[in-house]
């Protein structure tokens, strides 16, 4: 069996894109997301709704009845 090893990068600009070749690469952005969320809801949020992408964060939108009011900073 090859050895095999696994590298863990906390940060996407240490990535080295010249080390990537021929590799099998995943990424969890967890702290990031989770980090947002939290931020979302201690700002008013009322919910925060997963996307895969933002076509279908668009869909999601547009099915809640989302950006029908306009802002108050929007005159």
């Amino acid at each position: 069996m090859p050895d095999r090893k696994v590298h863990v990068v906390l940060r996407k600009e240490d990535l080295d894109p010249e080390r990537l070749a021929g590799k099998i690469v995943m990424v969890i952005d967890t702290l990031f997301a989770t980090t947002t969320i939290v931020t979302a809801l201690a700002h008013g949020a009322a919910e925060v709704l997963p996307a895969l992408n933002h076509n279908e964060a668009r869909g999601i939108a547009r099915a809640s009845g989302a950006g029908t009011a306009k802002p108050p900073w929007r005159v």
